[in-house]
């Protein structure tokens, strides 16, 4: 896996590159795959630059599935290879993008800022490290920079999920820090002469817990509403419902369109298939070159000029057919079978 996800995401950095510095000159890939980068087919309001979406889900003029996700895995380790001429390049277009995101996760409130950073900081330099302390922290830095030294090759967007893992780091310097604050607390009780509040439950006990509190309910809110967890909760409870619904629909095994994993997961498709980034007319071919079942449109969703389209007028071809999930808020989706032509 580590193998599969190296390769693939190398191959995703090398498309985004190529579109950020040649947009409309041809792209070919270490496998022989033929592309051309192009902002053309990019809707208007959508979230990601087009430079992602095409690395992404792009396809050529000849139906062959180019971008990062619309190929299996397998397939991308057993034609693309590493150039490791070109990890220097990818590492410094990797460090002017995830250096910022890494001080914006850091700053944000889902991961405890300002309190946690803030305590984990002061718990990791508020006193001298000596003898075998000193190797035993500085193991445990650079265990710190190992997931930052990962973002780098992560070019896009600022996803919380690759900063998960500071959480239990900070939480460790951050119980260092309220150690240290508890030090601090005492000796200033004590120099300034408090002697009601320089009693050992007070800086043992209730200013530590007190600011411990504060930190762990902070961010709850933040947490709440982040989108890594909002995704499975119940507001998005109707995507395992239609899934389930068109699952039910027939006992052959289907492949499902659609922006979004899980709906497809419920459904049991033997493969979910992602909307290309093309044209409309490319994108009709690409349902019979893919064996589309089913097409499902999100209302709201931004994404290409042609989804756009056929989200407000609908897919423009008779082989689609307009379904109706008898499933309570299935109107936030617009769902199609596409009927396969005769051979």
């Amino acid at each position: 896996m580590l193998e599969a996800k190296s390769t693939s995401i190398t191959y995703l950095d090398h498309r985004v590159l190529a579109a950020e510095k040649k947009p409309g000159v041809e792209f070919v890939s270490a496998g022989g795959l033929h592309d051309v980068p192009s902002p053309t087919y990019v809707g208007e309001g959508t979230v990601f630059p087009w430079e992602l979406l095409w690395a992404s889900y792009g396809i050529n003029a000849n139906l062959e599935e180019t971008g990062f996700a619309m190929r299996p895995w397998a397939e991308t380790v057993r034609n693309e290879k590493i150039d490791k001429r070109n990890i220097l390049l990818l590492v410094l277009a990797g460090v002017r993008n995830a250096i910022p995101q890494l001080f914006r996760q850091l700053s944000s409130l889902w991961l405890g800022a300002p309190l946690l950073p803030a305590l984990a900081l002061f718990g990791a330099f508020h006193r001298p490290w000596r003898g075998p302390q000193a190797l035993s922290r500085a193991y445990f830095m650079l265990v710190t920079f190992a997931p930052v030294a990962a973002t780098l090759f992560i070019f896009w967007g600022d996803n919380p999920r690759y900063y998960f893992i500071f959480v239990p780091i900070l939480s460790i310097w951050a119980a260092n820090g309220l150690l240290g604050i508890r030090l601090w607390a005492q000796a200033s009780m004590s120099a300034a002469g408090w002697e009601t509040l320089n009693r050992k439950p007070v800086y043992h006990w209730i200013l530590p817990a007190f600011l411990a509190l504060v930190t762990v309910t902070a961010p709850i809110k933040a947490v709440i509403s982040n989108w890594e967890f909002s995704t499975s909760g119940p507001a998005t409870r109707i995507d395992k419902e239609v899934g389930l619904w068109l699952g039910s629909q027939q006992r052959n095994p289907i492949r499902v369109m659609d922006t979004s994993l899980p709906l497809s997961f419920h459904a049991d498709a033997q493969r979910h298939v992602y909307f290309p980034y093309t044209s409309g007319e490319l994108a009709l071919h690409y349902l019979d070159a893919a064996k589309v079942d089913y097409i499902v449109l999100r209302r709201g969703e931004k994404y290409t000029k042609y989804y756009e389209e056929w989200m407000e007028k609908g897919i423009p071809s008779p082989r689609a057919e307009l379904l109706r999930p008898s499933v309570s808020g299935a109107e936030k989706f617009v769902v199609y079978r596409w009927h396969h032509a005769e051979p």
